[in-house]
């Protein structure tokens, strides 16, 4: 399989995966423990945004991502796709449950910090892999003009 191609299969299954996990963590301790689950109207950190608003902030959100994804050589690693997946599958579940639901359901507690759920999670550390491939230096950025790349594996 291409590597293109097994990225884009890794970034989807990994979306799927994160709405399935997202959603069954919410269903089980919403039936379980109804009094845990908050449903949420507002947006991060429960900043209140009307719903147009959320959707222009997922379309925006969409067109990035597919633009990443379309700007990205063939010899970038699979781990972007994962970043990608669990950023687009934290979306679409808290997506999902606005309109299922009126709000996000949340339900993690920490107390020194705002309610949140998987979703959120995985949205978060999606974000902050996609952030942190961004500024790292490649691994050719020291490389000469007549250097090539050594493969993987190779001294």
């Amino acid at each position: 399989m291409p590597a293109r191609s097994r990225r884009y299969w890794s970034a989807v299954g990994l979306t799927f995966g994160v709405i399935g996990i997202d959603q069954i963590s919410k269903w089980l301790i919403q039936r379980c423990c109804e009094r845990l689950v908050i449903i949420n109207p507002a947006v991060a950190f429960s900043l209140p945004v009307p719903l147009w608003g959320v959707l222009v902030a997922f379309i925006v959100l969409l067109g990035v991502l597919v633009f990443a994804w379309r700007s990205w050589p063939e010899t970038k690693p699979i781990s972007r796709a994962w970043a990608t997946g669990l950023l687009a599958g934290g979306a679409l579940s808290n997506l999902i449950d606005r309109f299922v639901f009126g709000g996000v359901r949340d339900f993690i507690d920490l107390r020194v910090w705002p309610m949140f759920n998987l979703a959120d999670l995985a949205l978060s550390l999606g974000v902050i892999l996609l952030l942190w491939y961004a500024f790292r230096p490649s691994r050719t950025s020291h490389a000469t003009q007549g250097d090539q790349p050594r493969p993987r594996g190779t001294h």
